[in-house]
């Protein structure tokens, strides 16, 4: 028997072969733990912010302000907050990471009176209401006009509030002024930002120092006011200005050298101008600010201070032309009289009450303590040789200010904001500069901690300490609505003192008095006949209509700062109460006004 032949495997058709499918590889990440930290750390925050503050009550407030209503609850919050933020700074976390800690901060600080409170704090922010609502019924502001008219001569910060009442709807604007102070310090940590970098500081000093700032500046001009944009704007042109026209120049091969400056002169030359338009001494900083780099050979650009003094001195004699020349005099007599200058911060203090004693000693021991860290800060540059000059001047030049204005008596307040970001830089550097490659970053981080440890009670009480007076209630702001909605040409308003929700609608109706204000003499006459004085005063024919006005928050403020003896409010709105040339027009719980009897 023969064989088949056998097949020729080589040329034969092979069988596919079906391969088994690979098995999938699990790629597992490891989780960050600065990032487990962070979140856990900062949800651990505002929970406990929000278990301390859940049924607090505003009303309830003693003469320590919000700081009375803070519990153990928000005092750990804070402590949590610190420890979280020193760990990611430490462990050369993201940026990010470090900026969520800072804005958390911003948010509790400055986002818990907006909600705790529901009204817009500070009787000043709601005057500034008064003037976009003039502009809103007018379309334009009037700079002759008497009362509050420094604002209309100087409208830029108004003109633009309104425009965004117009765009957000004008019934929207009290609750943007309400979270004003949260969106500023927004504002203020991307300037900041900037100038800190601007300033060569490197990651660890400008987390430090954006700390030392949120922590330490407690003036409190924040809030919805011409100065709180002025001041993001003065941030940024000075951030602008280090950066673009240092000495010597920062070449770019890529533009040319006029392309190279336009784009910031450009913007330098629009932030001045913005500044010039909406505050009077704002401009001034700016001005000596930029004149004092370029004397001292720190920038390039002699025209940055010219393009400065125009703006302010252009603005105040065209613009503002009305309002120079009728406080000329004035102006004049507050120019190089330092001393006296700075007395009228002092002055503004020296009839304070109770609490405010150590309210006032918190705010002083923040100054002291920021300010005698930061000279080691300078002394520890100085000796390495590696003290930046501009950053130094910076934070001198405000005090130039004592010789050219008083300012209301705010005038050591705005001296101390303005020096307040280089005070920061400077403090920042003591606790950093001359670290060694192999110091260990617990070393750093320790005296930091220790430090903010110590600074944030001053500064929580020194910020939230005059709130009891700053508090206004909803029935507070339906008596002044009721004044508002009742007032004619020719009204004359006597309040006991002006902290109250005042001038937010119609005010240039009204012809204020305050007794407070009044010398001396006069007020203890009305002291001893209240009814009879007052009366006289709203029978002046020259008046169409006549009110006094009395609040809850007026008697609070006179009682914690006087000038009035403790209880004179209250003796007042008694005597008023108890006359029969009084009748009551308005009433509720924490405001009355009252009318001449025979008045319709």
């Amino acid at each position: 028997m023969i064989s088949p032949p056998t097949p020729d495997v080589g040329h034969a058709r092979r069988a596919p072969v079906r391969a088994d499918p690979p098995t999938p590889v699990r790629v597992v990440r490891s989780i960050d733990p600065v990032l487990a930290v962070t979140a856990v750390a900062l949800t651990a925050v505002i929970q406990l912010w929000l278990i301390g503050l859940w049924s607090a009550d505003p009303r309830a407030m003693t003469d320590l302000g919000l700081t009375s209503l803070l519990g153990w609850p928000t005092v750990a919050s804070l402590l949590v907050l610190t420890a979280s933020f020193f760990f990611a700074l430490v462990r050369r976390a993201r940026e990010l990471v470090l900026a969520a800690h800072v804005l958390t901060l911003i948010l509790l600080v400055h986002g818990t009176p907006a909600v705790l409170f529901g009204t817009l704090r500070y009787a000043w922010a709601w005057k500034h209401l008064g003037i976009v609502d003039y502009i809103l019924r007018h379309g334009s502001v009037d700079t002759t006009i008497q009362n509050l008219g420094v604002y209309h001569n100087w409208p830029g910060f108004f003109g633009a509030s309104a425009f965004l009442a117009e765009l957000a709807g004008p019934e929207n604007l009290i609750e943007i002024s309400i979270w004003a102070p949260v969106v500023f310090n927004v504002a203020n940590l991307l300037a900041l930002c900037l100038l800190f970098r601007a300033c060569g500081a490197d990651r660890t000093r400008t987390w430090l120092a954006l700390v030392f700032f949120f922590i330490t500046t407690w003036v409190g001009q924040d809030y919805f006011s011409p100065q709180a944009l002025g001041y993001v704007l003065y941030l940024v042109l000075i951030a602008t200005v280090l950066r673009s026209f240092r000495r010597p120049p920062r070449l770019l091969a890529v533009l040319s050298p006029t392309r190279r400056t336009a784009l910031p002169l450009a913007l330098v030359t629009l932030l001045l101008v913005a500044i010039a338009m909406s505050h009077q001494i704002t401009p001034m900083i700016a001005f000596l600010s930029l004149a004092v780099l370029f004397a001292f050979r720190q920038t390039r650009g002699w025209y940055l201070p010219v393009i400065a003094f125009v703006a302010m001195a252009g603005w105040a004699w065209t613009g503002a032309r009305n309002y120079t020349l009728t406080n000329l005099t004035d102006l004049l007599a507050e120019f190089s009289n330092p001393v006296a200058n700075a007395q009228s911060t002092f002055d503004k203090s020296a009839t304070i009450r109770g609490a405010q004693y150590l309210v006032s000693f918190a705010g002083r021991a923040v100054i002291v303590i920021v300010v005698l860290v930061a000279i080691v800060g300078v002394v520890r540059l100085a000796r390495r040789r590696q003290l930046d000059g501009s950053v130094l001047l910076l934070m001198l030049t405000p005090g130039a200010l004592l010789f050219l204005t008083a300012f209301g008596g705010e005038l050591l307040f705005r001296v101390f904001l303005f020096a307040s970001p280089f005070l920061s830089y400077f403090a920042a550097a003591a606790l950093t500069v001359g670290r060694r490659p192999g110091t260990r970053p617990w070393r750093v981080a320790l005296p930091a901690v220790l430090l903010t440890s110590v600074l944030i009670p001053f500064f929580l009480l020194a910020y939230y300490g005059k709130d009891q007076q700053n508090y206004f209630t909803p029935d507070e702001v339906a008596a002044a609505q009721w004044i508002a909605d009742n007032t004619v040409p020719g009204t004359l308003l006597v309040r006991a003192n002006t902290n109250y929700p005042h001038d937010f609608h119609n005010y240039e109706y009204v012809r204020n008095v305050d007794i407070s204000a009044e010398d001396e003499p006069d007020r203890e006459r009305i002291l001893a006949d209240p009814a009879g004085v007052l009366s006289h005063w709203l029978d002046d024919p020259d008046h169409t209509r006549g009110f006094v006005l009395i609040t809850r928050s007026q008697k609070i403020e006179n009682d914690s700062v006087g000038p009035m003896p403790p209880g004179a409010v209250q003796r007042i709105e008694d005597a008023l109460a108890g006359s029969a040339l009084f009748g009551e027009a308005y009433r509720n719980g924490d405001a009355v006004v009252f009318v001449l009897a025979e008045a319709p």
